[in-house]
């Protein structure tokens, strides 16, 4: 992240794509995330398992959350060169204010689910679906979460605007709305946030928007809480599962190939924009992957491990 941050190495793909497409930058902040969730369901894991109150996980939750918070919105907004901090240049969104939401949102649905072990040996009709369906009011609050997103991003109406409209606004789409950055996404935060907001946004250059729109925004904060659930779901797998390797990597691979499916049938609806935050399915299915080969290495170490010599 740092070294995509500070520049790349000037490499082509380590730099962020102005509105539609994906490159290698893009991916980095979603594996952050996802490996947010990972740790979520591991951490508490092992704070339960030391016989920690639910009042003790909130304060810890609370307390490191506020802090990420507070201390991105000081990171982005000092600057020596421009004097104290004025509110009329502020910005409130950032990249470790939506860190420190999506972990608290994680965190609280961990700490208030129910201490649940996944009956490996019981078998019952759901049991190839078990890790969900023992956890099914988190599943419920995801999908009414990204449903909500759906309807505001697609369904709401932006002055001045065609209804679901996506793209960078500006000369983009033939100029015909200039105004329309981000579309539904780009509405709400200038109407939660004002000015407060990213000025200088990735798409400004190349499509000379001239409205703020902050790729941290609301919407954008929606399914960062979505892919940190799809991490959560691997620290699942890995933590009920860890006694039974061979049934690890089958459900990664299930579960990327799902995911992948996701985006493969999105492209074809449209482009993908990742300025809005709408790529956490390719991000899932890909830090699947990744898991999967690890997983795979993993075990034919310990193989060779047990061998007896």
């Amino acid at each position: 992240m740092v070294f995509v941050n500070y520049g790349g190495g000037q490499y082509w793909f380590f730099q962020h794509a102005p509105w539609n497409g994906l490159t290698v930058a893009d991916f980095v902040m979603p594996w952050f995330v996802f490996i947010i969730g990972t740790s979520v369901v591991l951490a508490f894991s092992s704070l339960r398992r030391k016989g920690t109150t639910r009042l003790q996980m909130l304060r810890k939750l609370t307390w490191r959350s506020t802090v990420l918070i507070v201390i991105g919105f000081c990171f982005i907004n000092y600057s020596p060169r421009d004097g104290l901090l004025s509110w009329s240049w502020a910005r409130i969104p950032g990249v470790l204010q939506r860190l420190g939401f999506t972990y608290l949102v994680l965190g609280l649905m961990e700490t208030f689910s129910a201490e649940t072990d996944i009956p490996l040996q019981e078998h019952r009709w759901w049991r190839p679906l078990q890790e969900v369906v023992l956890f099914w009011p988190q599943w419920v609050f995801i999908i009414l979460l990204e449903t909500l997103w759906i309807c505001l991003t697609f369904l709401m109406p932006v002055p001045g605007c065609p209804i679901g409209y996506l793209g960078a606004g500006g000369i983009g789409d033939g100029g015909l709305y200039p105004n329309c950055t981000g579309g539904a996404a780009g509405y709400i935060d200038r109407w939660l946030m004002g000015d407060n907001i990213y000025r200088y946004p990735t798409c400004k250059e190349l499509y000379r928007t001239t409205q703020p729109f902050d790729p941290e925004g609301v919407l954008g904060t929606i399914n960062s809480v979505v892919m940190g659930f799809a991490g959560m779901q691997a620290g699942k797998i890995f933590l009920f599962y860890r006694k039974r390797d061979s049934s690890i990597l089958p459900r990664f691979l299930v579960w990327a190939t799902l995911l992948l499916f996701a985006l493969f049938t999105g492209e074809r609806e449209g482009p993908s924009a990742p300025r809005l935050g709408t790529h956490h399915c390719s991000d899932g299915g890909t830090s699947g992957g990744r898991r999967e080969v690890f997983t795979a290495i993993q075990e034919q170490e310990t193989s060779h491990s047990e061998t007896p010599r």
